[in-house]
Formats: structure tokens, C-alpha cells, sequence
């Protein structure tokens, strides 16, 4: 084989495997030390447009979940975008507002163990109905917005933190699984263990 078809053996490969990373596969279980949004969408592409998300190239869920800004395809009616937001309540409340504005129903969710790290956010109609974040390594309350809902009720939840005021001796603090089971009360359970979805891929982006 000489130098030629060295080089263009060697793209037609690259080309391979890059395709391979589009590759329909099943949803992988995410939610640990993340950020992501789940919205009420039929399409994957006004997501990603409302967003500003740039330079979106399709890939599975493996392979999306690696880097970047990985965008779902329609799952029970939401569109989930993963990896986005880290820190968008301390540092960008009104642009978490302003996608809440986008959408019939916005989600929000994040967790880091490390720093004890909890929140989950709802909109509706362009209204947060919810938002509750704890931080432990600040030891504070960061958002604590609407009502409770008949969800943290269900789960035991109404028994968290609710004040710095709050006895501290007897209180409740969220963490992460609170997080998932948020998650799959208001939407889409991403453990993927309560339903088999079909194989599927999506879009790797950036901001």
C-alpha cells in the first residue's frame, strides 16, 4: 500500500468511526455530578435554536454524554439537554428564566456530591412554579421559589430545609438522589430503569 492510499484509507476510517458515534444506541443512565434541562418539545431542532446551541453534530447517546452539550431526541414528549447549566442559578437566574419563557414546561436539574449540590426547578406556561437549590459546602439555600409541590410531598420531600432559619440539628438536606427522584416525578426518569425506550441518537453541541 503507498503513501496515497495511506492517506485516504486512513480518512475513509476516520470517517468510519466517526459515523459509528452516530450509531442509534439505547439511552444511557445519567444524572450524577450533572446539569440538565428537560423540555416540553416535539423537536429536538427548536430546542437547540432556542438555546443558541452551535455546531450540532448527531451522535448516540454514548458518545454524546462524553463532552459538550449532548441534546435528546423526543422521549414521552421532552427534549433533554444534558450536560448545560452548571452554574445557572448563582451565576444566570434570568437566563434560566428566560428559557423557562420558551417552552409550555421547562425542567432544571443539578447535582455535584462533592459540594452537596442540589436543585430542581420547574416553569410553566413561563412561570417557575418551583425552584428549591441547597448547597452544603455554602450551607445555604440558594433558590426556594413556589409552593412545595404534590411530587416532593409524595417523596417526603416537604421535610427538607426550607430556611437557614430552620433548625439545622433536626433538618432534612436535599442531595442527589432527591435530584433523581425529582426528575423522574416531574418527567423523564434518567435512570432509564422504569421503561425501555428504542434506540435512538441525538446531537453533540456547543455553547
Amino acid at each position: 500500500m503507498g503513501f496515497l492510499d495511506d492517506l485516504f484509507g486512513g480518512k475513509e476510517r476516520e470517517s468510519e468511526q466517526g459515523a459509528g458515534k452516530a450509531v442509534p444506541d439505547m439511552p444511557v443512565p445519567f444524572g450524577y455530578k450533572t446539569s440538565w434541562l428537560c423540555v416540553k418539545s416535539d423537536s429536538p431542532e427548536d430546542v437547540m435554536g432556542a438555546l443558541g446551541l452551535k455546531n450540532p453534530v448527531p451522535s448516540n447517546w454514548e458518545n454524546g454524554l462524553e463532552s459538550g452539550v449532548f441534546v435528546s431526541p423526543v422521549l414521552d414528549g421532552y427534549v433533554l439537554v444534558i450536560n448545560y447549566g452548571d452554574d445557572i442559578i448563582t451565576e444566570d437566574i434570568e437566563g434560566l428564566n428566560d428559557i423557562g419563557q420558551r417552552f409550555t414546561e421547562v425542567q432544571y436539574f443539578s447535582s455535584h456530591r462533592v459540594v452537596e449540590y442540589a436543585a430542581w426547578v420547574k416553569y410553566v406556561n413561563g412561570k417557575m412554579i418551583r425552584g428549591y437549590c441547597w448547597c452544603g459546602d455554602m450551607g445555604e439555600i440558594l433558590l426556594n421559589e413556589g409552593e412545595i409541590t404534590a411530587e416532593e410531598k409524595a417523596l417526603g420531600l416537604d421535610g427538607l430545609i426550607q430556611s437557614t432559619d430552620d433548625d439545622w440539628e433536626t433538618a432534612e438536606f436535599a442531595d442527589e438522589e432527591h435530584v433523581l427522584q425529582m426528575a423522574a416525578a416531574w418527567g423523564i426518569d434518567t435512570s432509564f430503569s422504569g421503561k425501555q425506550y428504542p434506540e435512538s441518537a441525538g446531537w453533540r453541541c456547543t455553547k
